[in-house]
């Protein structure tokens, strides 16, 4: 019990199990390969939503356009908008149609008019870290830090930092009948999913942020080769900033 009470402290709240509820998750960016959709359906136990495939789902701009996603077939759930980015100032709506016949849309959105300038930089220093068994050791870490130039606007400017990593992984070539190695592949995820950094243009009152914390990841085997951050700095509107503070 000592030794427990020096360790990560879980949060438990209860909430209303509902099973079979529809859960839409994604963004229209002006960035082709983020112009994902991915959908589930919630469970009645504690486990991520079961994804739904076979769905329709269509964006619409206020030209009156529509463009169809297509589901991909490596990813069950997860729709792909073709050769489209978003185009800032523009309004869009998205609808869906699931496979039983339901139609979900959205309110109407409009993309902001733009996201200011980003450059980033990065260190190594060293720190406490605290593995999944409570382990507390002092470890390697990278931080990644951005400096941003806001964008002068008559509305206020929402914005979100998120960074991503990729990193290569080269198979051994074990004993075996065949003498061929698998090829190199590379892994792409989230370098610190618990982080949500967020900017209010409403409550700050400036035109640059510099040195902001947008990740930190601590060094492990996974930099034994190749392993690249990418930072994506994303304009948001009220409404989506909203979600992603009561997130936070």
């Amino acid at each position: 019990l000592l030794f427990l009470g020096g360790c990560l402290t879980p949060i438990d709240f209860s909430t209303e199990r509902i099973g079979g509820t529809l859960v839409v998750t994604g963004q229209i960016s002006t960035i082709q390969e983020q112009n994902i959709i991915q959908l589930g359906l919630t469970a009645d136990t504690e486990r991520l939503p079961i994804p739904l495939s076979g769905a329709y789902v269509v964006l619409s701009d206020d030209n009156n356009q529509s463009v169809s996603y297509y589901e991909d077939l490596t990813s069950p759930g997860t729709y792909i908008l073709p050769d489209l980015q978003g185009v800032p100032g523009r309004t869009y709506t998205l609808q869906i149609t699931s496979p039983d016949g339901a139609v979900y849309e959205s309110a109407q959105e409009r993309i902001p008019e733009t996201s200011g300038q980003l450059a980033t930089h990065f260190e190594f220093v060293q720190e406490e870290y605290t593995d999944a068994e409570g382990i507390v050791s002092l470890e390697w870490f990278i931080k990644l830090y951005a400096n941003s130039q806001l964008p002068v606007t008559e509305v206020p400017a929402y914005l979100k930092w998120s960074v991503e990593e990729a990193f290569l992984l080269s198979p051994t070539d074990f004993p075996d009948p065949f003498g061929q190695i698998p090829p190199p592949c590379f892994v792409v995820q989230n370098a610190d999913p618990q982080r949500i950094s967020l900017f209010d243009g409403v409550k700050l009152n400036t035109t640059s942020i510099e040195n902001l914390l947008v990740g930190s990841r601590v060094i492990d085997w996974t930099f034994q080769e190749k392993h690249y951050f990418t930072t994506y700095q994303t304009s948001l509107t009220k409404e989506a900033y909203d979600y992603w503070r009561k997130v936070n």
